[in-house]
């Protein structure tokens, strides 16, 4: 189930899954709100309360302007893997709410966003992480990584990196099928940044897409 605070608010990078997930693109569950709201109401805790039966949520946030065609925040704000309980949860969007005020978040805006939105969404068990770089009629490129929790942000050299028609792996043709089923949905004038978390059954899941900001 998702909810929106409105659909004119819905951060870019939150409402583009919103979009691959009500197209049946297999996105992870999640339910959306905002830190502008002082606290989760009764019907966002029952909500979540279903959702922590299935395991523990990733609580990730975005501001609203944060992707754009021609420049990108991504990362400037809080992304809390592992919550496992209400109070958790309560805490990661805390956590998240208190990033608008930093200095990075504000020399980017210039000047502190009044809220971000906030994603809680089901943690997927990671057993691989691609992120490919996709854009209509060019071959897409591919790095892979293992189960490192900030393997990107970390700079952490790739499993493989190159085409993914060079990626010699069972799962290739499955990841070939998602990213195409993404492109189809989203597009941007220099591509997409896709990320895709391979669970530990073997299944992929779009977790990120957003607009490549250079060529």
């Amino acid at each position: 189930a998702t909810t929106t605070p409105t659909r004119t608010q819905i951060s870019l990078k939150f409402g583009r899954l919103e979009r691959l997930l009500c197209a049946g693109v297999a996105v992870p569950d999640g339910w959306l709100t905002t830190t502008a709201r002082a606290a989760l109401s009764a019907t966002h805790t029952a909500a979540l309360e279903e959702l922590l039966r299935g395991g523990p949520v990733i609580v990730r946030g975005a501001f609203p302007d944060e992707d754009g065609a021609v420049r990108s925040a991504a990362g400037l704000s809080e992304t809390i893997p592992g919550c496992t309980s209400i109070a958790g949860i309560s805490a990661a969007i805390h956590a998240i709410a208190a990033r608008c005020p930093d200095r990075a978040v504000v020399a980017y805006f210039g000047a502190a966003p009044t809220r971000a939105d906030v994603l809680i969404q089901r943690q997927v068990p990671r057993a691989l992480l691609a992120v490919v770089a996709a854009r209509a009629n060019l071959p897409p490129m591919l790095e892979i990584h293992g189960t490192s929790p900030e393997a990107l942000a970390w700079g952490a050299s790739p499993r493989f990196s190159g085409p993914l028609s060079a990626w010699d792996h069972p799962l290739a043709s499955a990841l070939g099928a998602l990213v195409a089923d993404v492109l189809a949905q989203v597009t941007a004038a220099r591509g997409v940044d896709i990320e895709i978390v391979v669970d530990t059954d073997g299944t992929p899941w779009v977790v990120q897409a957003r607009p490549l900001t250079v060529d």
